[in-house]
Formats: structure tokens, sequence, C-alpha cells
């Protein structure tokens, strides 16, 4: 099932240029599988989506700028959450990802800047994620329980990456493989990447 939040929303707020997607809009509503996010939608509530157990993708448009805390709390089948090359989103709430325990990998939009806390607590499934250098804080916990957490990738340097201020409680985002970003492959020994048809590959 694939589901367009417009159909699910009032006639009224469909006819409006921007809106918000309510707290709990569409919190435990199991009929939800394949969510796109249309593109007058702004942002998103505190656990809009929490507890949507059988959400499997979600693809946020480019115009979504928040996402609140705790959006998609225990949505236990989510495996991918797509954001747009151009997206705006600038702000994270805490525990956005919070025990979504199938999501394995995910590339943050470059407007972020903190990882609040909480962030992806208990996704016990991730394995990698992209981050660019406009992130600064990584928060309490943020990346708690996610024991399978081997690759950073990380869109800057080495330099850059050592500037990021992480709280207590990310023993696996510290300890995880580090990968700096080259178009180009470097002449140098070292940890780097790209995008291959899409894919973030190790050098």
């Amino acid at each position: 099932l694939t589901f367009n939040i417009d159909s699910a929303i009032s006639i009224a707020e469909s006819n409006i240029p921007t809106y918000k997607i309510g707290e709990d809009r569409f919190s435990y509503n199991d009929s939800l599988v394949n969510v796109i996010i249309p593109d007058n939608v702004t942002e998103i509530g505190t656990r809009a989506f929490a507890h949507c157990r059988n959400l499997k993708t979600i693809t946020i448009s480019n115009k979504v700028k928040t996402l609140g805390h705790n959006v998609f709390l225990e949505c236990n089948a989510l495996e991918s959450v797509g954001f747009k090359s151009d997206s705006q989103l600038v702000t994270l709430g805490g525990g956005v990802f919070e025990q979504c325990v199938s999501l394995k990998n995910i590339k943050l939009p470059d407007g972020i800047t903190d990882i609040p806390n909480n962030t992806f607590w208990n996704c016990v499934e991730l394995n990698e994620i992209v981050i660019s250098n406009n992130v600064k804080t990584i928060g309490t916990k943020a990346f708690n329980v996610c024991s399978k957490l081997n690759n950073i990738f990380f869109i800057g340097n080495a330099q850059e990456f050592e500037q990021i201020n992480i709280a207590n409680g990310n023993n696996y985002f510290i300890n995880a493989k580090k990968y700096y970003y080259s178009e180009s492959q470097p002449a140098m020994d070292g940890h780097y990447w790209h995008y291959l048809e899409n894919v973030p590959t190790a050098w």
C-alpha cells in the first residue's frame, strides 16, 4: 500500500500553500506502508507517525524544514527514509528515529547541524550513515545501542570531523569507521569515499 499523505488530510488543509502535519496525526496507524510527504508540508509534528508498525518507507519532500520529537518512534518496520538532494530540513527533534529497529542506513540532509539526544537510540540494525560537515553537535545517546554501526561517511575532512562536539552515550558512533569524502581517488592512504551510482562507496 502506497499512501500519499494528500489523501489523508482535510480539504481545508490541502487548499493552503503550506501546512504542518500535526502532533500524533498518524500515530498508531497500521495501514501505512509507503508514505510520500507532499511538497506543501513544511513541518512534521511530534510523534506524527509514531508506532506505525507497518510503515516501511517514507519519502520526505524538500520543503520540510522541521521534524518534531519522536516523529517515527517505534516504527519497527521502517527500512528507508528518503530526503531529496535539495532538502531544506534544518531541525531534528529528539528521538526522531528512536527504536526504528529495521533501519539500516540513512543520509541526513546537509542543512542538519545538530543530531539531538536519542535520535537513533536503539536502531539496532543501523549500519551506516552519511552526514555533512555542517554537523556540529551530537546529543546524548543519539547513537546509543546502535551496535551494528560500522561506517560513517562524512562529507568533509578529518579535521572538520574532529570539531564535532559528541556527548556521552555515543560509543558506537565514536568507534565506527570514518570515511572522508573525495570525488577522486586520493593518492595518500586513508579512509575516503565517493558516490558510485548514488551509493556511498569506499575508495
